[in-house]
């Protein structure tokens, strides 16, 4: 569990950033492709690119939700976030787990 801060856990402050900066903060690993979501939830699709990709840390770009964006005729927004592969793997398997889905016996 993440130590909490002076702003509260590190994993709740949100920070925007513009390219340049996230560019020399992640270096090689820096990714000009997105994972891209159409609408508020994920596709089977998207959760196995998110799952099953090679990097960490994972970016995902999505319609930003805004009133304004929401008004008919607006032009849409989007940004990008940076999903953690591992948490959101574990949060799936949990989430399967509490669902209790069918699962195959352990051999």
């Amino acid at each position: 569990m993440p130590s909490p801060g002076p702003f509260g856990p590190e994993s709740q402050i949100k920070v925007g950033v513009r390219a340049p900066l996230l560019e020399r903060w992640l270096g090689e690993r820096w990714v000009n492709r997105c994972i891209r979501v159409d609408g508020d939830n994920l596709s089977m699709n998207e959760v196995q690119q998110i799952v099953d990709s090679l990097l960490p840390d994972v970016p995902v770009q999505r319609p930003k939700k805004s009133a304004a964006s929401e008004k008919k005729g607006a032009a849409s927004e989007i940004e990008v976030i940076v999903v953690d592969r591992d948490a959101f793997a574990l949060e799936l398997a949990r989430e399967w787990i509490r669902s209790g889905l069918p699962r195959s016996p352990v051999l």
